[in-house]
């Protein structure tokens, strides 16, 4: 499933896959968004799939968001794999 963004409520929610597939189309859709808003919150409920190239995606937009003095936050009970790497990384 490709990946799909919505936007409801001042939160972007995310279904389908992310992978090498769609790293480029979720990179240059929040690299839009990161030059209007201040905060940004994705939920990944939806996600049913993560790759290495999409773990990398969410990690340059949270050093983009970092290095750009933005709120970045990812919400929600999603792919197990995205805590797992998120947690690793922390750790």
């Amino acid at each position: 499933m490709a990946l799909q963004i919505t936007q409801k409520k001042g939160t972007y929610y995310l279904k389908g896959q992310i992978n090498v597939m769609s790293k480029l189309v979720l990179i240059t859709y929040f690299n839009q968004l990161f030059r209007k808003e201040n905060k940004i919150v994705i939920n990944i409920e939806e996600i049913n799939a993560i790759d290495k190239q999409g773990l990398q995606a969410l990690f340059f937009m949270m050093d983009k968001a970092e290095k750009s003095n933005k709120i970045f936050s990812i919400v929600g009970y999603g792919c197990k794999d995205i805590y797992d790497q998120f947690n690793q990384k922390v750790a």
